[in-house]
């Protein structure tokens, strides 16, 4: 006849089985992370010309590269860049998913398009195409 394990033992068996399983996901997720990318400049450009954006900043129109568009310099592992962007005067939202590079907004090195006024834009840069997985870095 087989013996069954007393309580104490089942409850250890578990306790291991979980760790194990625990230290494997978490050992995983810290080997992505270190293969991400990250965010190292959001500018004004047009390709010939730039203007660095830093946070809270405020930049007259006239000043700006002509034909701007928003341009993400990054180092390291980045397939995928998304940008949100928010007119903080009319509270519309714009979202665009760049798969390759240059990542711009609004996209394809085409210019700016949405006017004056106050904006918010929020980048996410992906590891992989599509947005897919946890951002790697995001920058406000």
């Amino acid at each position: 006849m087989k013996e069954k394990l007393p309580y104490y033992l089942k409850s250890h068996f578990h306790i291991f089985l979980f760790l194990t399983f625990f230290s494997f996901t978490h050992y995983n997720a810290i080997a992505a992370e270190n293969n991400c990318g990250e965010i190292e400049n959001i500018e004004f450009s047009n390709g010939n010309s730039s203007q660095a954006i830093s946070d809270g900043g405020s930049y007259n129109i006239g000043d700006l590269p002509s034909d701007f568009y928003i341009n993400l310099s990054y180092s390291g592992n980045v397939k995928s860049v998304r940008y949100f962007v928010k007119n903080l005067d009319t509270n519309q939202e714009y979202s665009k998913l760049e798969n390759f590079e240059p990542y711009t907004f609004p996209g394809g090195n085409s210019p700016w398009n949405l006017g004056e006024g106050t904006f918010s834009i929020k980048v996410k840069a992906y590891k992989f195409n599509y947005g897919l997985g946890w951002a790697c870095d995001q920058k406000t």
